[in-house]
């Protein structure tokens, strides 16, 4: 999968790192995998059935009691699964994007 053409992604995804940091217990969504691609995810529409379109936080951080519904919430707008590696088959609701990495910050 690592390099694919015209593929961005690094070989291992920095965002389950970025999850676990310091001892940390979140919960990264189904499509979130180690050797997957990172991804950015956004909400066809929100749950009135307003248009949305905006990119929404993969995961927040968790331990604080007062974050513990926020991040059950959050985890729930993700299901049902579908294919961690592809993407597909899951929640109809969400579609992804692979964004270009910033290179304005490499040595």
């Amino acid at each position: 999968m690592q390099p694919g053409p015209g593929g961005t992604s690094p070989a291992s995804n920095p965002l389950i790192a970025v999850a676990t940091l310091n001892g940390a217990k979140n919960t990264v969504p189904w499509f979130i995998t180690a050797a997957g691609p990172i991804r950015e995810a956004r909400f066809k529409q929100h749950p009135d059935g307003s248009s949305d379109g905006n990119v929404h936080d993969l995961f927040v951080i968790t331990g604080a009691a007062a974050m513990q519904s926020a991040a059950t919430s959050h985890r729930r707008a993700f299901l049902p699964a579908g294919d961690p590696v592809t993407g597909q088959g899951g929640n109809p609701n969400i579609i992804f994007r692979i964004p270009t990495p910033d290179l304005r910050h490499r040595g």
